[in-house]
Order: structure tokens, then sequence, then C-alpha cells
């Protein structure tokens, strides 16, 4: 066979595919293969890329890309140079250092869904379509084979089942809506050792048992089979099975995870990379919601999102607002600014700041309407004059307009100081060292802060919402025009729905493109749709391995898994024994070591 016959295929990602759109495009599927031409097909899925083979040349799939390519099926292993010769034992082959193993299924499931082929592994499916006379003498055999054995369940996929079952396909090939395959499937299983080679074979028998599926590991057969499983042979379709065409559509890979083309990496189940950009031109904004229980992963995920983004050759800047310590590591370890003094809310004169950072300070409903335009024309007027003194003798001018306002601020002028606060790469907060009182006004003088930052650029929130519901409209334009200063608002709450239900949750909701939703309860918002809803109830995290989070963009609507290397699991983590296992080390070195230098050997120890 020529390797010009050979052709990368690029499916939709069915995953993200609505139920309607999903049949639409599976019955397009179906009708090029009812179309195809009677030669054989080699499918080969390899660590999430798809390769085809044809007898014919050209394989042409509804709703797929197919590339040209040169010789894939070495390249897909790992074969591009050969430093040994294969050698066969009863069960296994070794080749280049590396054992291997094939399972065929010997026996397929009843019931099989898009694409599920492709969560066991890398496998092959070769396949080859009758001719209408082959296949309607071969539905008659089983048929008549029906009629004598009434009741017998035989290996075969069209005879498994009712008598009627089998005549309803042989009308459907007759009319045309179907059209029988011989199929084939074999997965690859390859490990350094044989122990792993044998472990990874129970499992994958297993789980294709959990599926109704029998896998057969090959032995006597296996290397003649070689050439057309790893090399370029003719199927020999020695282990195939009779197969309607919308049967053997769902034989496909079609689990082709997709998401941006750039940015973090992730991954799928399948363990497909993938990639999402916080930044991406396509985006109607840049603004990131992740929401979930605690437990659920998602303040290791935003930490990961700022490690990469404060690391990256086009590197962001990032404003942290932490409710309780979940990111000082993480600060301490790239050396960033914690902030815990006074600060000069004079630092940014914008009126229309300056009117909401001293209204957060007030009690609710101590200005009406009026005293309110009163407040914000007297801030106006005065900056426009060049007003130099500090923030206490403008309160006492605007006392003027309003006679309460020094008297409401006594208690809070004390924490403002005449000094500026630097721009640094990233700086870090505490809210729990701060009085809450004040608390709304600092947050409202951070994002005036964050919006001067040159470059792209991060805010962090953190549990914070309930303390700005009198500076909705100030926050709902801030979000609206991030984007335009190339800014980054990343907002953090426990519940979706608690934060739906409130109006500034709105805002935020709906100025958020990137939304990272973690497994939680109730989830009855109208922001959700059925679709959403069913892909979260699957989601799980394994502490110390990975976690799941629904990405839900308005281009892509994905089940996303993240693996934690050590550095980033202790980095990362909250866990309380987490955290006193590291204080008890770093009393020893503190001292010597700085921050960076003592966590990393930390790791070392720990993980070596």
């Amino acid at each position: 066979m020529e390797s010009k016959k050979a052709f990368k295929i690029d499916f939709q990602d069915i995953d993200q595919m609505r139920d309607h759109d999903k049949n639409v495009y599976l019955e397009s599927i179906k009708h090029s293969f009812n179309t195809a031409p009677s030669s054989f097909v080699k499918f080969f899925y390899f660590g999430g890329s798809s390769h085809l083979y044809h007898g014919a040349g050209s394989f042409p799939i509804a709703g797929a890309k197919s590339t040209l390519v040169d010789n894939p099926v070495r390249q897909n292993w790992g074969w591009d140079e050969f430093h040994s010769n294969a050698i066969f034992f009863e069960d296994y082959f070794k080749l280049n250092a590396k054992y291997y193993r094939v399972i065929s299924i010997n026996e397929l499931p009843a019931v099989l869904g898009p694409g599920d082929l492709a969560n066991f592994g890398n496998y092959t499916l070769f396949f080859r379509k009758l001719d209408i006379d082959k296949a309607k003498r071969c539905l008659e055999i089983r048929r008549r084979v029906h009629n004598a054995h009434d009741g017998e369940e035989l290996i075969n996929y069209a005879s498994r089942g009712a008598k009627d079952e089998s005549e309803d396909l042989l009308d459907q090939v007759t009319s045309g809506e179907e059209c029988l395959y011989e199929a084939e499937c074999f997965y690859i299983l390859e490990s350094d050792n044989l122990e792993n080679l044998y472990d990874k074979s129970s499992d994958l028998i297993q789980s294709l048992s959990s599926y109704q599926a029998k896998g057969f590991i090959e032995d006597v057969s296996l290397s003649s089979l070689f050439d057309s499983i790893f090399m370029e042979g003719d199927p020999l379709l020695k282990r195939s099975h009779l197969v309607p065409s919308s049967y053997l559509v769902n034989m496909l890979p079609l689990k082709n995870d997709k998401l941006f083309k750039t940015g973090i990496s992730f991954h799928s189940r399948q363990g497909a990379e993938l990639k999402i950009n916080i930044f991406d031109e396509l985006s109607n904004n840049f603004n990131v919601l992740v929401s979930g229980l605690s437990g659920s992963g998602k303040s290791a995920l935003c930490q990961k999102i700022i490690k990469e983004m404060i690391t990256h050759p086009s590197s962001a800047k990032a404003v942290i607002l932490d409710r309780g310590g979940s990111f000082l590591k993480l600060v301490k370890y790239f050396e960033g600014d914690i902030f815990e003094g006074s600060f000069n809310p004079l630092q940014f004169k914008d009126p229309r700041y300056l009117k909401e950072f001293i209204i957060s300070l007030l009690p609710k409903d101590a200005l009406n309407f009026k005293e309110e335009t009163l407040l914000y024309k007297g801030i106006k007027n005065e900056m426009e004059s060049g007003f130099s003194g500090d923030f206490g003798e403008l309160i006492d001018r605007l006392g003027h307009f309003i006679e309460d306002l020094p008297l409401y601020l006594e208690e809070t002028l004390p924490y403002f100081g005449s000094s500026n606060l630097s721009f640094k790469n990233l700086t870090y907060i505490d809210t729990e060292k701060f009085s809450e009182k004040l608390l709304p006004g600092l947050i409202l003088f951070l994002i005036e802060f964050f919006k001067h930052i040159e470059g792209k650029k991060f805010f962090v929130f953190d549990e914070c919402w309930h303390l700005l519901d009198r500076n909705i409209s100030y926050l709902s334009e801030s979000y609206r025009t991030f984007r335009k200063i190339g800014a980054s608002a990343l907002s953090i709450t426990q519940s979706f729905d608690d934060f739906s239900a409130t109006a500034l949750g709105e805002v935020i909701i709906n100025s958020s493109d990137y939304k990272f939703l973690f497994r939680q309860e109730s989830l009855g918002s109208g922001y959700l749709e059925k679709f959403d809803l069913g892909n979260m109830r699957t989601l799980k995290t394994i502490k110390g391995s990975f976690s799941e989070f629904y990405f839900k963009h308005p281009h892509f609507n994905k089940v996303v898994r993240y693996y934690q290397d050590p550095l980033e699991y202790e980095l990362f983590t909250t866990h309380h024994d987490d955290q006193r296992e590291f204080n008890n080390f770093s009393g020893d070195f503190k001292n010597y070591l700085n921050f960076k230098d003592l966590f990393e050997k930390y790791v070392r120890l720990k993980y070596d």
C-alpha cells in the first residue's frame, strides 16, 4: 500500500454537541458509509489522533477534515527507526526495547455509544463494505438460523437479539437505509516492562467487560497480524464481525477533543492535550468565573491559571484579592508584593471612582439620589481645580455639600495614607487583614489600581461579592470594559446558584466568557442548560491525582481534566495536613533559604 493513501482525520468533537446536532452529524457519517466503495479501510487511533488508510485512495467522511500524510503508522508507535527486529513470544512481542500486546474484541457490545471505543485506549479499526447481494445472503442465513434456533443468542452482532431485529436489518439493507460491513477491532498495549503490560491487559479486559464486550489476547496469530496492524499490510479480517453502517459509525474514534489552538495546557478524559487561551481574541471578553464547592479543586485551578500567565513569555501581571491565605504560597514562590498597610485613595483622581469609593464606606442608604449627585459634583470640581491635599482634607471640603459626610467617615480615615502603591508584577492582598468596614473601599481602590497596570493583567476576586452590592453599576462597567485594556477579572464563588441569584452575580456571569464549573449541588440556574447540567453531574476529583471541571465558553462546552505535578500540588494545596507538613519542614530552613529554594527543596525530598 502506498503512503499517499494515508490521511489524518480530524473529526468534530462530539462531546460538545447537543443531542440534535449529534444525531444529524452521526447520520451524515452513516450516509458516507452507505455510499462508500466496497474496499477496505484501516483506522488507527493513537494518542488522541486518527489516521486512515483506504484501499482505493481517499475515503470521504462527512463532517471530518482529511489531510494527506506520510507513513503515520510508524510515527504513531515511535518507530521511525528500527533498533531491533520484532521478537514474538507466546502472547506479546518486543520491539525497540518495549513490550506490546494486541487484544482483539471477540464479542462486540450490543449497545455502543458514539466514540466509546476511544475510552479504552489506542486501537485499530479495520472494515470493508459488503456489496448488497453478499450482505443480503449473509443476513438471510442469519434469519434462517433464527428460525431454526429461535431464542438462541449468537455471537454475530447482526443475529444478536430477537429474530425481528435481524429481519428489520435485512429490510433496511434492501432499501439502502443501512449497509453491511465486515469490521474488526484491536487494542494495542505498550509498556516498558512485562508486569505493567499484564496489569494493563487485565484492566482493559475488565473495562471491556463492563460494556458487555469480550476481549481476546492474541497469541498464535500475533505474528501474522503484525503487518496489517503495525505496518501497511492489508487487513486480514480474521476477527471480523458483521455490523450495519449505523453501528460502525459508533465504532469510530469520534471523541476528537478540541479547544483552543494555544493557551494553558490541560487534558481530556481520553488523555489528549487541551489548551485554554484566556486572552483569545475571538472571545467577547477575557473574564473568568470559577465555581465549585470547597475541596473541588477550584483554588488549585485558579492558581494554575495565574502561574501559567505570569510565567508565560508574554507574561501578565496579577492582583490577587485573597480570603484566608489560599494564594499565599504561590505569591511567596514568585516573590510577589504582599500589601498590608494603609493606602492613598487619591492615588487615582477619577471623580466617578472617588464617588463610588466614598459611597462604599457609608452606611446603606446614607445618601439619597440628590446627595449622591452633589457628592459627584463636589469631587469633580475639586479634581478639576487641582486639589492637592490628602483624603481627609477632601472629605472636609465635601462636607460643605453633605453635612454629615465627615462624621460618617471619621472611623475609617486613619487607615488612609499619602503614599502611593507601587505597580508590581504580582500584588497580593488578604482581605482578612483589613477591617470589614474598609473592605468595600479597598476593593474599589484595587480595581482602579488594576486598571492603571500596563499590559495584560489579571484581577482575582475570592468570595467578596457581598461587600460590593452598592457599587453594581461601577463593577458592571469595569467588567465590560476590561477587555479594552487587556484585562481579565477572575471571580471565584462556591455556588453558581447562589451567585446567580444576586444582582452583582448576574452582572459577572453575563460578563464572563470563561466559566470553569466544578461539581456542586442544585444547579437550577437559568444560565445553565440541561446539556451543561448533564456534563457537570459526571465530574469527579481525586485528591493528589486530578480534578475535573466543565468549561463553558461561547465556542466550547467541554469536560476538562487537570493533572497536577508534585510542585503544583504542594504549592496550590490548601489542605491542613499538607500545610502542617510543610510548616514543620520549613522551620529548620527558613532562616537560611529564600521561600522558592526552600519550597523546591521540600518537594524534591518528599517526592524523589
